[in-house]
């Protein structure tokens, strides 16, 4: 059975020295230790970006998980809650 067990996020601002890549792990690792999990403990990532192709296959590549499945969502400005709401089909055996 999977849980969602955390969320969290960047804070909003400009970071010209980073990528989005970058922003999204450091995101997912705020997330996992909030929860006190570690990336292999992940089961599927739900990854939500405008502009960027395969950010949530890069984040996972950057912070060394491989093998789980992925969705990345663009949804102009429900891109947020839709990949929840996705997430949360997931969760509770609904298909999508």
């Amino acid at each position: 059975m999977s849980t969602l067990s955390a969320i969290d996020m960047t804070r909003f601002g400009r970071y010209p020295d980073r990528t989005v890549v970058q922003l999204a792990a450091d995101a997912a690792l705020l997330a996992l230790d909030d929860c006190g999990l570690s990336i292999h403990d992940v089961q599927a990532l739900y990854c939500g970006n405008i502009g960027e192709t395969m950010t949530g296959q890069r984040t996972l590549q950057l912070i060394g998980q491989t093998g789980i499945p992925v969705v990345n969502c663009t949804n102009a400005c429900a891109t947020g809650a839709t990949r929840v709401s996705r997430g949360l089909d997931r969760h509770q055996g609904r298909a999508l």
